[in-house]
């Protein structure tokens, strides 16, 4: 998996599917890579945003994302 993810914007995110898809790729990535706590802080408000925008935050609560 690449060395560095990117954050694609809330707003360029258009369905439910791809948030998911997102968050799948997240998982696998961040399991190989030492995220410091503002990484971390960071990619959770992410999360929170993708959640709410596409009404996933309890899956992403359950899985682990947030």
């Amino acid at each position: 998996m690449k060395s560095k993810m990117e954050m694609k914007p809330v707003s360029a995110v258009k369905s439910q599917g791809e948030a998911r898809q997102i968050a799948i790729d997240w998982q696998y990535w961040q399991r190989t890579q030492f995220l410091s706590y503002g990484e971390v802080s960071a990619w959770q408000g992410y999360f929170i945003k993708l959640g709410k925008k596409f009404s996933l935050k309890r899956e992403f609560k359950e899985n682990g994302i947030i």
